[in-house]
């Protein structure tokens, strides 16, 4: 459940018993700093980096925005993966081949990091689009991409 704590149990081989770590370090990309504590369950939040070491260095997995789509073609839905590097205002909005937009599925600050939406092959005014190639698009800050997809009926 959001907001728990994540017990981390070790084990050298099947017979030594189980160990806590008591004292780990953990990698914030979005403040790019290393802390020690507990990890609490976020979900918009699908890993950690960790480390046993003092010593460890981190960087921020994900280096810049990307974003894919299954399925593609689609009928009826498809679901739009997108990675953002940093916190950042982020659009994520459908344009027909015209360059029209169709309808915008997010809009608003994230935190770096991966997300998901679902497009269900409507626009901005909930009617169902006709069959036929369109663009799915990010812009998190100054940084853009755009990709190709097909509704098929």
């Amino acid at each position: 459940d959001a907001g728990e704590d994540i017990e981390i149990v070790y084990h050298y081989d099947e017979r030594s018993p189980l160990q806590n770590f008591k004292d780990y370090n953990i990698f914030d990309p979005n403040t790019d700093q290393i802390e020690k504590g507990k990890i609490s369950v976020n979900p918009n939040k699908d890993y950690y980096l960790i480390s046993f070491d003092e010593n460890s260095e981190f960087h921020n997995p994900i280096e810049k925005i990307s974003m894919n789509c299954h399925p593609n073609p689609f009928n009826p839905t498809t679901t739009i993966n997108y990675s953002i590097p940093n916190d950042n205002n982020v659009d994520v909005s459908i344009y027909n081949v015209k360059g029209q937009k169709v309808t915008t599925l997010i809009h608003g600050n994230q935190s770096a990091g991966r997300y998901s939406t679902i497009w269900n092959g409507t626009d901005s005014k909930n009617n169902k689009v006709s069959s036929g190639i369109y663009f799915y698009k990010i812009v998190a800050g100054k940084n853009t991409e755009m990709k190709k997809m097909v509704l098929m009926k």
